[in-house]
């Protein structure tokens, strides 16, 4: 229970990173990025 707090916490704070480089980055980057995680 407690790890899977600190995951989500930690997807979390990796999501808003990721996401606002990307968005100074550009959108090919971003779908890159986005098709590398999944």
């Amino acid at each position: 229970m407690v790890a899977l707090l600190i995951f989500a916490l930690t997807g979390t704070a990796v999501l808003k990173a990721a996401g606002e480089h990307l968005s100074s980055v550009g959108l090919i980057e971003s779908v890159t990025f986005a098709n590398w995680v999944a």
